[in-house]
């Protein structure tokens, strides 16, 4: 049965979602400045047209400062106030938002991170560095955005590790309801939000801890070349002295010996001039033992040979597999715990005792020993047998870390910064893992709270986007009601993929689903008379789907809200703000005028593209992209005619690259095209080809221009693979042309997330630098350029014109200019020449002399 008092609260917010936001999430709209008050309200009052050009005038400077976690921004007051309107049959019940990116988080600038090359202190972190993600993988920051006097707090975990964060840093945790409920999801908290509802819980007489944290992956730095392997130095430092290591251990003597010239007198096994080098190392005693930086941040199966030698001399494990770690040397205690948490596992801070002996009747004190207790998800042994039998995984739960208090620390300054990454997770100090779509959330449970048995669905176009993101924030703002009124909380049950009333759950939900065009249906099956359509990264939804909308649209009271960056010029979403405008609430909002927004975050975009470039109309300006000559099919130009410089003047200065684009016998042509940084020529062309022809060409043209292998790049594709390894073998070992498989994806996500494929990536730096001044030696080949086309597709992507659909527009294979975009297929050198020693031959017996290219 439903409560009484729900019954009665139904009723009265079912009007006004921005009062439901006040009581139940305790946030108010961002104050309105006096000066726009009465105007304000005059725009309020206006209904459908009027309304929809009049509220066009709002802006930011309407309003007064905003204060997170106290105010709604303007932007989101605006929407609601166009959501109350369709409910009251003022406008329309379609809403469709086309806006910019946002950002969050803090840490104290004092604070140490890892990031690709080891350590990097938090203030020292710009826009473009590396940071580490909760997978141990490297992730780029993308925006910055400094934090003056704001409450920090000391947050510490149960194996004594700390870091200090700002009030608002959010966090991936997963609470009590979670573990009872066996779900797998994690939940987003602010620090304050964490201490406010609870750090402990109650246990009857005591405190129980709630709140746990990721479980890092292993940090995956490069290899570092040492001047000794990594399980001798982890072995030496924990059983050696100058050249002697002593050992009675039966493995660990037979791998010296198998690796070492040795001598052995009883136990001790001598091993002589392994320290010719580092002298400093070869006079360090047990008390002043360290492991030196370049073994530290090695690559992961480096670091766990390094641990391993540490614990297969000095290493304990116990009868319940936990692993003890001993030594006096407070220093090298420390730099074990960073090199097991780099790998993943759990480290509780060190304790010490400092022991005593007795000798000539006199009580002596020994050296302070400091030990630590290793939790590994995998056996950190390799050589000990006894200890490597005795180890076995620990249960699950001790793996785990859980916050354990939060103290505050004063007001500090710091920094927040924005992540690529879907999750926004990266790793901060003691590799703990800390955290980076609320209007739509809201409104979501809003909805469900207000009309039994309504129901709500929700997609967006990748699961990431779906899952990672708008799902996860539905249990922030979840989490937030229950800190605020359980009862109201308890209405509802949130799961993985929906979120049901408990009233009548098989009738009364919410639903999320990916939205594909292989399954159309993904908003099927929504029926009753208060029904809610949220479209998340709309831009990106095939019209499969909204078609599935429009059969909804013609019963009951369905809301539907799309939000989205502005990416494509085709579709269901760019017509609601185009030819089918007349039908829906527009709303547009440019990120420079977000109280949220992260100002680096904006530069960062303009200084790389440009104010002029899409990438700025579509995360900055919330504008959709350049719409001049679109075609049927949603592509515009990949360069305009008048960016497309040809010259008459031959010749290179430096060092040059060599692209190929590789035919058979068929009607292409294999075409050779050389550049340097400023000019491209097309050099040579062939109609008939084989990989031997292609092989000679490449070559002569090779020595000609003094083009070295590393600068020459051939696409795969077809005969390419033969061909590569047809000029390969010839060459020296160790040298090669470059093959390039233009389908695969980008290397960084950065790329990843713009490019759809290398093919793309490498013809938008063709484009960039035709636009930045680059120029082409006449020749007809180059009016293919004029036919190649470029548009985003539903994932959001940048998406060259596919060679085959070339080929119908242009009547032939667009040879010449993939010749000139594979030498695109990386960035350009720095140098302008790399010095070599060696030659190779156009054909068996025929040397052609390449030790003076110049």
């Amino acid at each position: 049965m439903m409560k009484n008092n729900h019954i009665a609260q139904m009723l009265a917010y079912r009007r006004s979602p921005i009062k439901w936001v006040k009581d139940f999430l305790g946030l108010v709209p961002q104050p309105i400045d006096p000066a726009y008050s009465d105007r304000f309200m005059e725009i309020c009052s206006l209904t459908w047209g009027e309304w929809e050009k009049a509220k066009n005038e709002v802006d930011e400077s309407w309003f007064r400062g905003f204060i997170r976690g106290k105010h709604i921004t303007w932007q989101q007051y605006m929407v609601l106030i166009g959501i109350e309107k369709a409910l009251k049959g003022e406008a329309s019940l379609r809403i469709t938002v086309k806006a910019g990116h946002g950002v969050g988080k803090g840490l104290t600038y004092s604070t140490n991170v890892p990031f690709v090359n080891g350590f990097i202190q938090w203030k020292d972190v710009v826009v473009g560095t590396e940071l580490i993600d909760e997978h141990g993988e490297p992730v780029t920051v993308i925006g910055t955005n400094p934090l003056t006097n704001v409450p920090f707090y000391k947050v510490s975990f149960d194996d004594g590790s700390s870091c200090d964060v700002s009030s608002g840093h959010l966090w991936s945790v997963r609470g009590r309801q979670e573990r009872r409920k066996k779900l797998d999801s994690w939940r987003t908290m602010e620090t304050i939000d964490i201490l406010e509802q609870g750090v402990l819980r109650s246990n009857g007489k005591s405190k129980a801890r709630q709140w746990e944290i990721p479980i890092q992956g292993a940090v995956k730095w490069d290899g570092k070349e040492t001047d000794l392997p990594h399980y001798f130095m982890g072995l030496w430092l924990a059983e050696g002295y100058k050249n002697r290591i002593s050992t009675t251990q039966t493995e660990v003597i037979e791998y010296l010996e198998g690796n070492f010239k040795t001598s052995k007198n009883n136990d001790t096994v001598s091993i002589s001039n392994i320290f010719d080098k580092t002298i400093e190392r070869k006079n360090m005693r047990s008390t002043t033992k360290y492991i030196p930086e370049e073994y530290k941040y090695g690559s992961v199966q480096q670091r766990r040979d390094l641990l391993a030698g540490l614990l297969d001399g000095d290493g304990e494990c116990q009868k319940n597999g936990t692993v003890l770690y001993s030594s006096t040397s407070k220093q090298l205690i420390e730099d074990v715990t960073g090199v097991a948490r780099s790998l993943g596992y759990k480290v509780h801070s060190p304790t010490s005792k400092i022991g005593k002996y007795k000798k000539d009747g006199v009580i002596h004190e020994c050296n302070e020993c400091f030990r630590i207790v290793i939790t590994a998800y995998e056996n950190p042994f390799q050589l000990s047998t006894h200890k490597k039998e005795r180890w076995h995984k620990p249960a699950g739960r001790y793996l785990k870390r859980w916050i354990t208090s939060i103290e505050p620390i004063g007001d500090k300054d710091g920094m927040c910064v924005e992540v690529d990454s879907p999750t926004g997770l990266h790793l901060s100090n003691d590799y703990v893992v800390t955290h980076n779509s609320a209007l739509e959330s809201w409104v979501l449970l809003w909805w469900l709270f207000c009309w039994k048995d309504s129901q709500v669905g929700c997609t967006a176009p990748t699961s990431e986007q779906m899952d990672d993101v708008l799902w996860k924030e539905v249990q922030v703002w979840l989490n937030r009601i229950r800190e605020r009124d359980q009862e109201a909380a308890s209405l509802y049950d949130w799961q993985s993929g929906y979120v049901r009333m408990v009233e009548s759950p098989e009738t009364w939900f919410a639903r999320a689903r990916t939205a594909r065009k292989e399954k159309p249906e993904a908003l099927a099956g929504l029926h009753g008379e208060h029904v809610c359509i949220l479209v998340d990264e709309a831009s990106g939804i095939v019209d499969e789907i909204y078609n599935t909308i429009e059969g909804s649209l013609t019963s009951g009271k369905i809301l539907v809200i799309m939000i989205s960056n502005p990416t494509r010029l085709t579709g269901y979403f760019y017509d609601s703000h185009n030819r089918d405008k007349e039908a829906h609430q527009r709303y547009s909002f440019d990120s420079r005028q977000s109280p949220i927004v992260d100002w680096n975050y904006v530069n960062r975009i303009k200084t790389k593209f440009g104010e002029d470039d899409d990438e700025f109309k579509i995360r900055v300006e919330g504008n959709f992209p350049n719409a001049e000559a679109l075609d049927e099919k949603g592509y515009v130009p990949l360069i305009l005619d008048n960016q497309i410089v040809q010259t008459i003047d031959r010749g290179f200065s430096g060092r040059v690259r060599m692209g190929i684009d590789p035919a058979g016998d068929g009607k292409d042509k294999t075409v050779w095209v050389i550049r340097d940084k400023f000019k491209a020529e097309v050099v040579a062309s062939e109609e008939k080809s084989t990989d031997k022809t292609i092989a000679a060409k490449t070559f002569t043209l090779m020595a000609e221009y003094g083009v070295l292998p590393e600068d020459t790049f051939m696409d795969t594709f077809g005969i390419g693979a033969d061909c590569i390894a047809e000029i390969n073998a010839t060459l020296p070992a160790g040298k090669g042309i470059i093959s390039c498989n233009v389908g695969k994806q980008p290397e960084s996500d950065e790329d990843k997330a713009r490019f759809l494929n290398m093919r793309t990536q490498a013809y938008w730096r063709l484009r960039d630098w035709l636009i930045s001044g680059g120029e082409l030696v006449m020749h007809k080949g180059w009016e293919e350029l004029e036919y190649m086309k470029q548009r985003r597709n539903h994932g959001n992507k940048i998406q060259v014109m596919p060679k085959r659909d070339m080929k119908k527009d242009l009547g032939k294979s667009p040879d010449h200019i993939d010749a000139l975009m594979v030498t695109f297929m990386t960035e350009w050198f720095d140098e302008d020449y790399i010095d070599n020693d060696y030659s190779y031959s156009a054909t068996a017996g025929t040397d052609v002399d390449a030790g003076s290219l110049a």
